[in-house]
């Protein structure tokens, strides 16, 4: 379980602070086709190191939720950086409730 959730936050870092470019950074602020990419992004890094589809799915839509919802000025960097780990924990109480089912 220690794995899936180091990978779970690896995969966060890379998404939000190493593969989001200063031009996506920008331009998804007023654009939601780059918020998408953005999210994607986030989807594509969490497949890539966990090889868990449903969870890459759900990640895109999570992310760009609470993404879009920063930019609209309803949530602060902190309230955006907490809200996208406690999903990375309700990711992980999911996997083994799906393990155990």
């Amino acid at each position: 379980m220690i794995i899936l959730f180091i990978q779970l936050i690896v995969a966060h870092i890379f998404a939000d602070f190493v593969f989001q470019t200063d031009y996506i950074a920008k331009e998804k602020q007023n654009s939601m086709y780059m918020l998408i990419i953005h999210g994607i992004i986030h989807g594509y890094c969490i497949y890539f190191l966990t090889e868990i589809p449903w969870m890459s799915l759900i990640e895109i839509f999570n992310h760009v939720y609470v993404d879009k919802c920063k930019i609209d000025g309803r949530l602060s960097f902190i309230a955006d950086q907490s809200l996208h780990y406690t999903h990375k924990v309700v990711y992980m109480m999911l996997y083994v409730m799906i393990i155990i089912m």
